[in-house]
């Protein structure tokens, strides 16, 4: 009766973590567990221990793999009835896997159910009804588990196919090797690496390993973000290396990847799920009009190096992907959190499945109050307030849907929408300063995904009204409107071919772009600012050389291949983006690569376009013309790297990176040219001092820099993290080379998280950059441009977080976090931005209910 036992605790156990939080670890104590059931197996000659072993691996990580692995180990044990729970599960999720990847265990299945029915008459004669045969009952529980995988094989089939659209809508993922089943019975043929390394779908828009990809990759998963004690996105990626956040308000974060940060940063292509989510009046995301809640996301993704060869223009120094949950998967949530300074925020997700049919939808508030207020409001005093509340940076609503179906054997679709809308406050360009934002966004998307076709368009909305946070009462030169619209649609062909002695992964597109905009700022308003845009892209992935013996071709060479059309560039080779690269996994956790391809950053629409009298503060009565130039010629970086990627043990990772950037025709603003200088202007009573426009800066900037990460699981719920990042730009202009120093030259990040015995979890994160020193313009009191060296001081941000699960099945949570604590003491605050305000401490408590 012992195996009886056992075999309803696993199916009892496994079960019901299919739809619980399972909180209580990460997937590192299941890789731990893991290799202790490998020893069980292969050392201690032990099945019946790796059984137990590998079912405590699969409570951490369900994972179809680790199924294959209980079931093989419990039939070797002659643990019969606990092998057919677990081949039963297996059925029930192997849809999870490529079709390559999966085993017909039938005939396994049939040895466990003959084990059961020749069980020694000791075991079962208290429930026999006839000499040598099996009990009614056991008959009974037999004929249950062959109808429950009869029955299954309608569900696989569904799951299989939605897979493609699901985890991220951009692509049609191929089928691809999986260690776990090989083929025998043995669990431990082929190494967990396939089980447990981190996967990338964004470096080639189809599932790899990291080990495989042919690019730098930092995945942070829902575990990591929960930990976080972030309250944004921007804020979960301070820990990624090389990864550069920079708030001027509370309201609105930018980022940059390996320097080149600024107000409005725009080198970082920002995508959800595979669309792309950055204004394109501006060529950068506005994260408040964003409408993804921290709780739905799965992972994010966060690509180094230019990336232009598969995404196009703005992914010029990285991409930021983040992949939201599937619908169906994960469970439904309440989350509220609340603190200070004037900050709140709260979610409700919920999720099903009914057949072919799987549903996801989303709601969310956040408030944030102001770091900082530059110019007093007072009652009847000379400023005014952009919002009725000056003491606030941050307050939007939030919705999202999405709806997925299978289409039969065909394939699958999915449609999705969401809104953001309240009021922000942000930092414009230059001298522009501190603005408010009163704004509604919206989206709407399809997917459709046939074979190996897949077909992706979305529409995006954009509508505020927005002017100066503060100004004095009466000034109406600058408030103004936006009325943006964009839409894009893509057709993608991803297939894989395999031969004798190369294996082919082929990904190819063609896509269209359209934008509209209205904006006061712009000539005309922008009514002759629309812009057509086109794309074709390609690219090939070759395996070479023969099959390891755990399945792997040792030898990738990838190349890409991309041209997009703008409507203003007249020379293709500006918008012209290869890439090449070469992986050797010489080891089968250890690979290296090196990576060398161009990106470019078209000009936005504001650069473009733009027609502006901008007040020159600190002079009044003047104002300077600010004007955009529709030939200008897009930036283009080049880059090569190199990189070792580590997962030998079952405790660590790493990576080391070094490489090299050259970036040519940065946009930026000449100065002021005072010929222009005129009398006063009739609509604006005040005196042009002059013009400046948007140029392509004269002279090369080369970036220099190195990259070490890595992740340490010493015992069991404990992980530590820990990163350094070393960079140094430079600008060589007619053999002149002068540095570029607002880009910190030493990064460095490390945390700690502790997952107690019990039910409560600690986290402890700190986050260093050296030093910068930025060169602003400025305005003289005659209104021309004047170039200010304006240091920023090396800062510290920590962050703290406790939470506990009161509840024995940890479906309540209850947390208390601090972000950037050291600003509590005296002179602890600190500027991000010399024109920014100083960044202070938020400390919240938060409730999440998971049902």
């Amino acid at each position: 009766m012992v195996s009886n036992l056992r075999g309803a605790v696993l199916m009892t156990g496994l079960l019901g973590l299919l739809s619980s939080p399972a909180l209580a670890g990460p997937k590192e104590d299941a890789k731990r567990l893991y290799g202790e059931a490998k020893a069980a197996w292969e050392v201690e000659n032990d099945p019946g221990r790796a059984a137990e072993l590998f079912q405590q691996s699969y409570v951490l990580h369900p994972h179809p793999g680790i199924a294959l692995a209980v079931a093989r180990t419990s039939l070797a044990a002659q643990r019969y009835e606990s092998a057919l729970d677990a081949y039963a599960l297996y059925e029930q999720e192997k849809a999870r896997m490529p079709a390559s990847l999966r085993v017909d265990v039938a005939s396994e299945i049939e040895e466990a159910r003959l084990g059961i029915v020749g069980k020694a008459p000791a075991e079962v004669a208290e429930n026999r009804t006839s000499p040598g045969g099996a009990s009614e009952r056991q008959v009974e529980r037999l004929q249950a588990i062959v109808d429950q995988l009869t029955a299954l094989s309608v569900e696989l089939q569904a799951t299989a196919t939605e897979a493609t659209v699901e985890t991220a809508p951009i692509e049609a993922v191929p089928p691809t090797r999986s260690a776990v089943a090989a083929g025998g019975t043995l669990p431990t043929t082929t190494p967990e690496l396939d089980i447990f390394s981190e996967e990338t779908r964004s470096v080639s828009r189809y599932g790899q390993p990291l080990l495989e990809a042919p690019a730098t990759v930092t995945v942070l998963t829902a575990e990591d973000i929960r930990m976080s004690g972030a309250s944004n996105v921007p804020d979960v990626l301070r820990r990624v290396v090389g990864v550069d956040v920079m708030q001027l308000s509370a309201a609105q974060p930018d980022l940059s990847i390996r320097g080149f940060n600024r107000a409005l940063a725009n080198k970082v292509l920002v995508l959800v799920d595979g669309r792309s989510v950055y204004q394109d009046i501006l060529a950068t995301p506005i994260w408040a009009t964003i409408p993804v809640m921290l709780e739905e996301i799965e992972r994010i993704e966060v690509v180094r190096g230019p990336a232009s060869a598969v995404y196009g223009a703005n992914a010029v120094t990285g991409v930021v992907n983040i992949i939201t949950r599937a619908p169906g998967t994960g469970s439904n949530l309440v989350h509220l959190e609340g603190g200070g300074p004037g900050y709140s925020r709260g979610t409700v997700v919920t999720t099903g499945r009914h057949g072919d049919l799987a549903t996801r939808l989303s709601a969310g508030f956040q408030q944030a109050g102001r770091w900082s207020t530059n110019e007093p409001v007072l009652e009847d005093g000379p400023y005014v307030s952009y919002f009725d509340d000056p003491s606030r940076a941050l307050g939007v609503v939030m919705a999202n849907g999405r709806v997925d179906r299978r289409l039969g054997e065909v394939g699958s679709m999915s449609l999705s929408a969401g809104y953001s809308g309240g009021i922000s406050e942000f930092y414009v360009f230059g001298r522009m300063g501190d603005f408010g934002l009163d704004f509604d966004s919206a989206y709407a998307r399809a997917d459709l995904s046939v074979g190996p076709i897949h077909v992706r368009s979305f529409y995006n909305k954009f509508v505020a009204e927005t002017g100066p946070f503060t100004r004095f009462a009466g000034e109406e030169s600058l408030p103004t409107f936006v009325d943006s619209d964009t839409v894009d649609g893509e057709v993608e062909f991803i297939q894989q071919f395999e031969g004798a002695n190369v294996d082919h992964h082929i990904v190819g597109g063609v896509g269209y772009r359209f934008k509209k905009i209205a904006w006061g700022y712009l000539a005309n308003d922008g009514a002759n600012a629309d812009e057509h845009h086109a794309r074709v892209f390609i690219q090939e992935e070759a395996a070479l050389g023969d099959f390891t013996k755990e399945g792997w071709r040792p030898f990738r060479l990838v190349g890409s291949l991309r041209f997009d059309r703008h409507p203003l560039v007249d020379d293709p080779l500006k918008t012209f983006s290869p890439r090449g690269a070469a992986v050797w996994r010489f080891h089968d956790r250890r690979s290296a690569r090196i990576t060398s391809g161009t990106a470019f950053r078209a000009p936005s629409q504001m650069e473009s376009y733009l027609e502006l009298y901008q007040p020159v503060e600190g002079a009044n009565g003047y104002a300077v013309q600010t004007l955009g130039d529709q030939s200008l010629l897009p930036e283009r970086v080049f880059t090569v790297e190199a990189g070792i990627h580590d997962e030998s043990s079952d405790i660590h990772s790493a990576d080391v990176t070094v490489y090299m950037n050259e970036v040519r025709d940065l946009i930026g603003l000449t100065d002021v040219d005072g010929s222009q200088f005129t009398d006063v202007l009739p609509d604006r009573e005040v005196i042009a001092a002059g013009a400046t426009s948007f140029t392509n800066v004269e002279g090369v900037y080369r970036g220099f820099g190195a990259e070490l990460e890595g992740r340490l699981y010493p015992v069991r719920g404990l992980d530590l993290y820990g990163n350094v990042a070393l960079g140094r730009i430079s600008q060589n202009v007619a053999g002149t080379v002068l540095p570029e120093s607002s880009m910190s030259t030493v990064k460095v990040n490390a945390g700690v998280v502790v997952r107690t015995p019990w039910r409560t979890d600690l986290a402890t994160h700190v986050h260093y950059l050296s030093d910068q020193s930025w060169a602003e313009r400025d305005f003289n009191e005659s209104g021309q441009v004047e170039i200010t060296d304006m240091p920023i001081p090396g800062r510290t941000v920590l962050v703290a977080k406790v939470a506990a699960h009161p509840l024995a099945n940890e479906d309540l949570e209850l947390a208390m976090t601090g972000w950037n604590l050291l600003a509590l003491a005296e002179g602890g605050s600190f500027q991000e931005h010399p024109l920014g305000q100083d960044v202070g401490a938020r400390w919240f408590g938060s409730a999440t209910w998971r049902f």
